[in-house]
């Protein structure tokens, strides 16, 4: 399974030659590597920058979405495991890839990604308390995490600091109607 995929040589690794080629999906004008944070794809595993794309494609053209700016948003290299729990960003000190990312979204299309990603990935969280500066503006959109989990499925809402989980992040959806409709 790509998750347990230990690194020895990061150049055999790291999925080079998909990685070359997974930008060039048909039609695929809508996400870019420059849009990420610089040093984080070479640690992003394929199939979750793949599901990514195919996501964008999926929604209309001004169903905007903008990877997040932090790069721990991506990739964290120094992410302690925690009583076998462990951050679906997380290389574990560079010896495995990352398969999850975090994004924003436009407001008015918020659920379009969250059915759609449901589809797509294995971990499904909406954050409605995060900000992105767009353009100059610092503005409250939508972030999603959306992951490649070998697990089982998990979503989860958060907000005003805490975290939601199943059910009951269903229940907090709600704050992201009144929010953005």
């Amino acid at each position: 399974m790509f998750r347990e995929i230990m690194v020895k040589d990061p150049n055999l690794l790291l999925n080079a030659e998909h990685k070359k080629h997974i930008w060039d999906i048909e039609g695929n004008t809508r996400l870019l590597p420059h849009e990420f944070p610089k040093g984080t794809l070479k640690w992003l595993h394929y199939r979750t920058i793949k599901e990514l794309i195919l996501l964008r494609l999926e929604l209309p053209g001004n169903a905007y979405m903008y990877p997040s700016p932090l790069k721990r948003a991506h990739v964290r290299h120094d992410e302690k495991v925690l009583i076998g729990i462990d951050s679906q960003h997380s290389t574990i000190n560079k010896t495995r890839l990352s398969v999850a990312t975090d994004v924003f979204v436009e407001p008015s299309y918020w659920y379009d990604y969250l059915m759609s990603g449901i589809k797509r990935f294995d971990g499904v969280g909406i954050y409605l308390d995060n900000f992105i500066t767009l353009r100059g503006n610092r503005m409250n959109y939508p972030m999603f995490h959306f992951d490649k989990r070998i697990d089982g499925f998990l979503f989860w809402v958060h907000v005003d600091g805490q975290y939601f989980y199943r059910k009951e992040g269903l229940k907090m959806l709600y704050k992201a109607v009144d929010k953005w409709g």
